[in-house]
C-alpha cells in the first residue's frame, strides 16, 4: 500500500492511495470466509456452499466491502487524525480506479482551515443611517389603514385624480387597428386612477371620462435599435370612488387589533414600531458593511467544497421558495447552473466570513451564555410581535430540532463576533442625503474600476485573433459607461434635493 499528500494550493490536498491487488486479496477472500459461514442457500447446509459458488455470488460485493474500508480507515489515519492537517469541509473523491482482481486507486481532495493572522479593523469607518421618523411618515402609515378600511361607491361622476374604474381591456393590431387574435385580452380589469405604478398615457386618455366611453391608448417602448408599440381599446364599465372613513378612537382600537385605546396612542405606537424597524435596519447595514471591512482586511482562500456547501443551500432555499410562492412550480426560466454562478461570490464571502468568525470566537476565547440564549429569545419575540419571549423560549427550548438549534447557536457567535468588530471601529452617523450620496459614490467607483478592466482587456485583444471577444467586451463596456452616467445623475438630483431643502 502506498500513500501520498499533495498540496493543491493553500487550502486543499489530494490524498492519493494505492493498493496492489495482490495486498487486497487476502483481505477479499478472508471476507468470503466469513460471508461463506453466514450464506444460505436451498440445497446446501448453512455455512457449506461451495467456495467458488460463493465467490460468484458475493465476491464483487466482499471485494468493494474491503475496499471502501481500507479507503475510510486509511484517510482516518493519515489526513483526519492527523493534527497536521485540520479537515474543514466535506472530502470529495475525485478519483477511483478499481475492478474485481485489479489495482486499487483513489485520489481524495480535502480541505483545511485556512492560516492566516486576523488583521484589526480600527481606524476603518463605517457610516450608518440615522433616518428619524417624521409626522408625515406617521400620517403615510395611518393613511394606508384608512385605505385598507375603505369602502368602493358607485359613482356617475366622470373618472377623477383617485377613481378606481373597472374596464374591458382588448388589443389591437398597431397596423390595422383590428383585435388580436391573440391578444392581451382582459375583462373586469381594474384601474386605480392614483396607483403610481398606472403608465401615464392610461391615465390621460381615462381622466374624465364616464361609464360607457372606450378610449384608444397607445403604449410605445423603445430599445437600442427599434419603437415598439402596442394599442388597446379600454371600455370603462364602472366607475367607482373610495369612501375613506374618518379616523376615531374606535377606529383607532379596531386597526391597531385593541393595541391601543386613542388616536394619539396610534399615533405614538406607529412611530415607535417605525424608529425600531429603521434602527435594525440601519444596524443590519451596518453589520453587512464590518463584514464587507472584514473580508477585504483579511484576504485568504477557502476550500471549494465549502463554496459548494455553501451553493447547494443556496439552491434549495431558493427552490424551497419558489415553490412555496407558486404552488410548487419553480419559473421556467430557472436555470440553475446559471444561478449558481451567479451567486458563486456571494457563498464565496459568506464562506470566508465563517472562517473569520470563528477566528474571531477562538482567540476572544467566546462562550455561549445564558443571557446570549435571552437575548436571542427576545429579539424573536420582538420581530413576531410578542408582548414577552416566555412562549418562545418554552417551544424553542422543547424542539428536538438539531439544526435549528446549530444555526441558533452559529447566530448568537456571530452576533458576538460582529459586537468584537464593531467595538474596533469608528461608526459616523450620516442623514439620508448623505448616506445616498456615499452608495452613488461607491456604486460610481466600483463601475469605474470594471471599465478599466474591461478597457485595458479591450486594448490588448484588438487586431488580434479574438475581435470578436473585443466586440463583445466594447458592448459591455458601453453598458458600464450608461450605467456610470444614470449614476452620476441620480448622484446629482439627490444633491439638488438638499439643496433645495437647504434653502
Amino acid at each position: 500500500m502506498n500513500t501520498t499528500i499533495t498540496p493543491v494550493n493553500s487550502v486543499e490536498y489530494d490524498f492519493v492511495l494505492e493498493i496492489p491487488a495482490t495486498e487486497l486479496t487476502p483481505f477479499i477472500e478472508n471476507k468470503l470466509r466469513q460471508v461463506a459461514k453466514k450464506a444460505t442457500m436451498p440445497g446446501f447446509r448453512p455455512g457449506k456452499i461451495p467456495k467458488q459458488l460463493v465467490k460468484k455470488l458475493y465476491g464483487e460485493a466482499a471485494a468493494f466491502e474491503v475496499v471502501d474500508k481500507f479507503v475510510k480507515d486509511t484517510f482516518e489515519d493519515e489526513v483526519s487524525e492527523n493534527p497536521a492537517y485540520e479537515a474543514f469541509g466535506t472530502p470529495q473523491m475525485t478519483v477511483f480506479e478499481y475492478a474485481e482482481g485489479q489495482d486499487l486507486k483513489v485520489v481524495i481532495r480535502f480541505g483545511v482551515y485556512p492560516k492566516f493572522e486576523l488583521s484589526t479593523l480600527e481606524g476603518v469607518q463605517v457610516s450608518r443611517l440615522v433616518n428619524p421618523v417624521t409626522p408625515e411618515d406617521v400620517q403615510g402609515q395611518i393613511d394606508y389603514m384608512l385605505l385598507r378600511e375603505s369602502t368602493l361607491e358607485h359613482s356617475d361622476e366622470v373618472a377623477g385624480e383617485k377613481s378606481v374604474l373597472t374596464t374591458n381591456m382588448v388589443e389591437l393590431d398597431a397596423e390595422t387597428n383590428e383585435v388580436k387574435v391573440l391578444g392581451g385580452n382582459e375583462e373586469n380589469a381594474t384601474i386605480v386612477m392614483n396607483d403610481p405604478n398606472l403608465l401615464e398615457v392610461f391615465k390621460t386618455a381615462l381622466l374624465g371620462k364616464k361609464a360607457g366611453d372606450v378610449v384608444q391608448v397607445t403604449v410605445k417602448h423603445e430599445d437600442d435599435v427599434h419603437v415598439h408599440q402596442r394599442v388597446w381599446q379600454v371600455t370603462i364599465k364602472k366607475i367607482q370612488e373610495r369612501n375613506i372613513p374618518e379616523l376615531t378612537d374606535e377606529l383607532a382600537a379596531k386597526i391597531s387589533q385593541d393595541q391601543v385605546k386613542t388616536i394619539e396612542e396610534l399615533r405614538q405606537l406607529l412611530e415607535e414600531q417605525e424608529t425600531a424597524a429603521r434602527e435594525k435596519r440601519s444596524n443590519d447595514l451596518v453589520d453587512n458593511k464590518i463584514i464587507n471591512e472584514a473580508l477585504k482586511a483579511n484576504v485568504f482562500e477557502v476550500p471549494a467544497s465549502i463554496v459548494q456547501s455553501m451553493l447547494d443551500h443556496y439552491v434549495k432555499t431558493y427552490k424551497e421558495e419558489q415553490m412555496r410562492k407558486s404552488g410548487g412550480k419553480l419559473p421556467d426560466s430557472y436555470d440553475e447552473n446559471q444561478y449558481r454562478l451567479s451567486q458563486t461570490k456571494n457563498a464565496e464571502h459568506a464562506a470566508r466570513w465563517m472562517v473569520i468568525r470563528d477566528k474571531i470566537v477562538t482567540e476572544n476565547e467566546f462562550d455561549i451564555l445564558e443571557e446570549d440564549y435571552q437575548a436571542y429569545y427576545d429579539d424573536m419575540a420582538a420581530s413576531l410581535g410578542f408582548a414577552n419571549s416566555d412562549l418562545i423560549r418554552s417551544v424553542l427550548q422543547q424542539s428536538n430540532d438539531d439544526k435549528f438549534h446549530r444555526e441558533m447557536e452559529e447566530k448568537i457567535l456571530s452576533k458576538k463576533a460582529l459586537d468584537f468588530l464593531r467595538s474596533t471601529i469608528t461608526v459616523v452617523e450620516k442623514s439620508r442625503a448623505d448616506f445616498e450620496k456615499e452608495r452613488i459614490n461607491q456604486e460610481i467607483t466600483f463601475l469605474e474600476q470594471q471599465e478599466a478592466e474591461i478597457n485595458a482587456k479591450v486594448t490588448e485583444l484588438e487586431g488580434g485573433t479574438e475581435e470578436d471577444v473585443a466586440r463583445d467586451l466594447q458592448e459591455d463596456l458601453a453598458g458600464i459607461r450608461m450605467e456610470i452616467e444614470e449614476m452620476k445623475q441620480e448622484l446629482a438630483n439627490v444633491s439638488s434635493e438638499v439643496d433645495v431643502k437647504t434653502e
